[in-house]
């Protein structure tokens, strides 16, 4: 009977390891998201609207339209030459 719950013991300990491991990386997941978010809308306060010709009216830039405008460096383009 003891080594029976030792066993359960030892497993529910893994589950709670995994289920904690999963949960953290999804944290990190959604952290990431909402920074992405809250950099696009500080990129539109700066960049601004734009005016479309074909509307005849100002609308904000689309994600595409801001990463196409704002170079982001990565790890590549920081090799030394």
């Amino acid at each position: 009977m003891v080594i029976v719950s030792c066993h359960i013991i030892v497993g529910v300990h893994r589950l709670e390891t995994e289920l904690l491991l999963v949960l953290t990386n999804r944290l990190l997941f959604y952290s990431v998201l909402m920074l992405n978010v809250f950099e696009r809308k500080v990129y539109r306060r700066i960049l601004g609207p734009v005016y479309d010709n074909k509307k005849e009216n100002c609308r904000i830039l689309t994600n595409k339209e801001i990463y196409a405008t704002v170079k982001k460096r990565t790890i590549r383009d920081n090799k030394v030459k």
